[in-house]
């Protein structure tokens, strides 16, 4: 399993992955990232679309709105949250390490006005951290309007950094630790 953990507040993993620190949150909420991830996220993983070819044509507004309200509001109450997404090769996806990496980043810069996490967004020997956060502060007013609607809700409930991370595997190997046996394909 390849975990990558974009906070420097040291998560433990295995403490999450089953039952929160936070008893009425229950565990880690778990998304399929469309379509790939589905084939290794657990089966009452919840689904969202971040695009890669997205991600590399730089539409980061379109990247922005992709990111379902409800793993917004969820990031805003405090919950770890953990997408799941496979690769062709035995690295991280482009849609996780720079699409949720810039819904993380946009999430701190309007919720804290900081970013509070320790961000290692760097594939193939350079960062796009620098770029992510220039794109954050760039957004145009309906991209933030989407985002400032859940400040409110990460102040009340105290929520201190973002715990958004990514779970990838390559279709190589057996999976996320979550990978379910294949229904049989019938001629």
């Amino acid at each position: 399993m390849n975990i990558v953990e974009t906070t420097e507040l040291g998560w433990d993993w295995e403490a999450w992955k089953h039952l929160s620190t936070r008893p009425f949150f229950g565990g880690a909420v778990h998304y399929a990232n469309l379509t790939r991830g589905v084939t290794c996220a657990p089966p009452n993983a919840l689904l969202c679309r971040i695009q890669s070819t997205q991600c590399e044509a730089g539409q980061w507004e379109r990247v922005l709105l992709s990111i379902p309200d409800d793993m917004i509001a969820r990031a805003a109450l405090g919950q770890f949250i953990v997408v799941h997404d496979h690769s062709e090769k035995s690295r991280e996806t482009r849609a996780m390490w720079q699409g949720l990496t810039l819904a993380k980043i946009v999430m701190e810069f309007r919720w804290f006005g900081e970013l509070r996490s320790h961000y290692s967004s760097r594939r193939g020997g350079s960062s796009a951290l620098q770029h992510l956060r220039n794109v954050a502060s760039e957004l145009p007013d309906h991209v933030r309007r989407k985002y400032d609607y859940f400040r409110d809700l990460a102040f009340e409930m105290n929520t201190e950094y973002v715990s958004l991370t990514s779970c990838y595997s390559n279709i190589a190997e057996s999976g996320c630790g979550f990978t379910r046996p294949r229904e049989p394909r019938f001629r």
